[in-house]
This record gives structure tokens, sequence and C-alpha cells, in this order.
């Protein structure tokens, strides 16, 4: 059994001032670490997926290892659309690079997916990503699979942002569809919780560390859910247990 938590969309700033919607998002991610520090398991690792530092600076990014190192536990980042990956290559550890991270714990294969595209919202995984996961996954039918990306794969049924989530989704599905052993998909971007299931593959959108969307909505707007975070157990037998927490 392995002991997940995912982080996302931290949103942070060069000061420690820095705000989004009314929120601090220092202090709003804070406020989850304290949370998961006493409310969870002793954790085995760490997903950090996209959208870290909102103005994409080096003294956010150093500010934002500074808080999640206080959780005591590994940690794996990748990118989002407000994120600069040459700023996170130099600061940040266990960082994607060309575009994919493998982490093997168990009999279970974690994989980190870039899916930002530099100066757009929406994402994509380019062709050479989509290899490497072929390969990944033609390599390791023995393991359990879980991937995780920045950018929701499947509609959440929120029309804005269904139009900007991984373009290239079909491809991604497509691509999953031979492989059983791929058990969820975990993505940040959308700001609110999601859970639905398709073809035996459990999608996961976890809520913002800082401020959240209203769900199933035509045109943006700002929830009054406060800060969260997603907990995950991978079990021995390829079983995905997961409960989102807010920190409010």
């Amino acid at each position: 059994m392995i002991q997940v938590a995912q982080l996302t969309d931290t949103h942070l700033f060069a000061s420690p001032d820095g705000a989004l919607y009314g929120v601090n998002t220092r202090a709003s991610l804070g406020a989850v670490i304290n949370h998961a520090n006493a409310n969870l398991p002793a954790l085995d690792l760490l997903l950090v997926t996209g959208d870290l530092v909102h103005d994409e600076t080096e003294q956010g990014y150093r500010a934002l290892r500074k808080s999640i190192d206080g959780l005591g536990v590994p940690a794996y980042y990748l990118p989002g659309n407000h994120d600069d990956p040459a700023v996170m290559q130099e600061v940040l550890p266990n960082m994607t690079q060309l575009g994919i991270n493998l982490v093997e714990q168990d009999n279970w294969l974690i994989v980190l997916l870039d899916s930002s595209i530099r100066g757009r919202v929406e994402g994509e995984l380019s062709r050479s990503v989509l290899e490497k996961l072929l390969d990944c996954l033609q390599s390791n039918r023995h393991k359990h699979v879980i991937i995780a990306l920045h950018h929701h794969v499947i509609k959440i049924h929120s029309a804005w942002l269904d139009g900007l989530n991984l373009r290239n989704n079909g491809e991604f599905l497509e691509l999953l569809n031979s492989f059983s052993n791929v058990k969820a998909v975990l993505n940040g971007h959308i700001h609110q919780e999601f859970d639905e299931t398709r073809k035996g593959v459990r999608f996961l959108g976890t809520p913002s560390t800082c401020f959240q969307f209203k769900p199933r909505q035509l045109t943006a707007g700002i929830d009054s859910a406060p800060a969260g975070y997603r907990h995950i157990v991978l079990r021995d037998d390829g079983g995905v247990d997961t409960r989102v927490y807010y920190a409010g």
C-alpha cells in the first residue's frame, strides 16, 4: 500500500503577499500543508501537478520548495500553463525530464507527464512524450499504473474549461485503451473536485490549494469552497482509494 498526496495549482508569487481573487496563495498553501500533516497517515510521496508559481519567478519556486519540504516526503513536480519549466528545473527536484518522469514503488508505476504548452492555456502531450509513454506502458504490463498531468483529459461539464483541456486527448485515450493496468489519471488545472470512471480508468481532478472554480458553468466563476488537496491510497491489488480534503 502506497500513501500519496496530490497538491496542485498553488499559484504562488515572489511576494509573500501575492494573492488571487482575494486569497493569499502562500497562506492557503501553508494551511493545506498543516492540514495534511495533522490529518493524513505517513505519506510515501507527494505529487505537485502544475500552475505552481503564477508569476513564474525563481523566488516563488524557492518559496514553494520550502513549503513542500515541510511535509518531509519525496515530492515530484510537473509544470502547468502558469509555469516556467526552465526555472523549475533550476530550483525543484524530481522534475519531469524531456516531458516525463517515472516513479517506481512496490508494484506500482507512477507516471508524470508534462502537458504544458509555453504561452498557451490549453494543454498537449507532444509526440515524443506519447511515444515515451507507450514504451513505458509496454515495458511495465506487470505493474499497476497511475498517470498524473496538469490538464484534464475528459470533459468536466464546464463549457469554458472544457475548451482549455488536453487538446490531443483522443490520442491519449486511445493509447490507454490497450493497457488494462492503467488504474487512474490525475489532473489539476480545473480548480475543483472531479471523479469519473471511463473504460475502467478513474479520472480524478483535484481542487487548488488556493481558490476554486464553480463546477458545471458556461463561463468562469469563483466558488466559495476553500483550499483543497487529494489523498490517494494505491492498494497492492491495484485498487485506488481516494478522498479530497478541504483546509477550511
